[in-house]
């Protein structure tokens, strides 16, 4: 008989023990398959069994072993990543709570002082105010944004029929100054869907913010909202814009947190908003994306459920 020594499952460096009974059985029984396909033809094996036919078994339980071993890695990894996600979303919803008392009794004592003192500040005082306020409405707003990002995909859905051409024109009265000169328009009538009117509105007021925020210096904003049936019962919603746009490096990551465009390094924002607006989109089964405007700026796009007439 050859000199070839089997080597069994515990000897095997795929089944060293670590991994779960299945897989060291797997991994064993192939190995020393290839030990058989490996005899002398004076082997009792080779006469029954063809030996391609028992290096092809081996090679099929080797392969099922280490794909295995792999579905358990990615399983293990992926539990550890929701448990460190579901830390992280609640160190987010307690430092947010926690700051917003001392934000609002620093918010509440900046205008003490101003009231108070006016005439005494003088104008760099006064300038001085100023900066510590928008400091903290930035501060503020990062709060919020971050608050909003840990519990988007936790509260429950409140699903209603909600009317975009009302939504999408209290959203614009909000947001626009009526003598500003920049518009936001719809491209014909705006249907009725199915969403949380909260979270809903939320989407609309950043995508158009973002529209109006991120035009060019010295040039007016000019949105524009549609709508278009899709198939499967669902519209897709789009929000175009005339602004600075969006690299193309930028566009698949667009959407992750705390993420901002190579570009917009000169206007303010905290990297969350598009983050959940995705989170919420996605809770109503939809999807969202963005794509170029031709001639100029971007197109914000995101799917819903449309209301069966």
């Amino acid at each position: 008989m050859s000199d070839v020594r089997l080597q069994t499952a515990a000897e095997s460096p795929i089944a060293d023990g670590s991994g779960p009974p299945p897989l060291r059985l797997l991994a064993g029984v192939g190995i020393t398959l290839f030990g058989l396909a490996a005899m002398s033809p004076r082997s009792p094996v080779p006469h029954v069994v063809g030996g391609e036919v028992v290096a092809a078994t081996a090679v099929a339980l080797l392969t099922a072993a280490l794909a295995y071993r792999w579905a358990m890695r990615r399983l293990a990894i992926e539990r550890r990543l929701r448990r460190r996600e579901s830390e992280l979303r609640g160190f987010m919803t307690m430092a947010s709570h926690d700051l917003r008392s001392p934000l609002a009794a620093a918010t509440a004592h900046l205008e003490m002082l101003r009231q108070d003192y006016a005439g005494a500040l003088g104008d760099q005082g006064s300038q001085d105010l100023r900066t510590v306020e928008r400091a903290l409405h930035r501060i503020n707003r990062l709060v919020e944004d971050l608050l909003q990002h840990a519990t988007a995909d936790q509260s429950a859905l409140n699903l209603r029929p909600v009317p975009l051409n009302e939504m999408v024109a209290d959203v614009t009265a909000e947001r626009l100054a009526p003598a500003g000169g920049s518009r936001v328009t719809a491209g014909g009538p705006l249907p009725t869907v199915l969403a949380d009117p909260k979270l809903l509105r939320h989407v609309i007021d950043n995508l158009i913010g973002n529209a109006v925020k991120y035009t060019p210096a010295g040039c007016r904003a000019e949105v524009e909202v549609t709508a278009e049936a899709c198939s499967g019962g669902t519209v897709r919603i789009v929000v175009a814009d005339r602004g600075i746009g969006i690299p193309v490096a930028d566009r698949p990551k667009v959407f992750d947190a705390f993420h901002r465009s190579a570009n917009s390094g000169g206007y303010p924002g905290t990297g969350l908003g598009l983050a959940i607006c995705r989170r919420i989109i996605e809770r109503h089964g939809g999807q969202i994306g963005v794509d170029e405007n031709p001639g100029g700026g971007s197109r914000f796009w995101f799917t819903l459920p449309q209301l069966p007439r």
